[in-house]
């Protein structure tokens, strides 16, 4: 019975230290995506299915010559009320036949 501890034992370090260095890959993708949204030019904006604003990127607070957090929670139809702009992501799927 002790030798099947022992095992056990091992085997949740094992499971323990590849759960902790996953969990760093995770972390270190994250942090480049947030490096490559907040460097890029062109205005960001992550909406759920229905077109509220999860995220947007500092080029989209300049655009709209708004505070980042001003944004999150809305509804991106409130903000760009245009028909040329389509305001959830199914809109614009469907807009370019996908």
């Amino acid at each position: 019975m002790l030798s099947s501890l022992y095992v056990a034992y091992g085997d949740l370090t094992r499971t323990q230290l590849e759960l902790e260095r996953r969990m760093a890959e995770i972390d270190e993708t994250r942090e480049l995506f947030e490096r490559v949204i907040e460097s890029m030019s062109e205005a960001l904006f992550l909406m759920d299915v229905v077109g509220r604003i999860i995220r947007a990127n500092r080029a989209a607070g300049a655009l709209l010559e708004c505070e980042l957090v001003t944004l999150a929670g809305k509804l991106f139809a409130d903000i760009c009320p245009t028909a040329d702009v389509p305001t959830t992501p199914w809109r614009y799927l469907s807009r370019t036949g996908h």
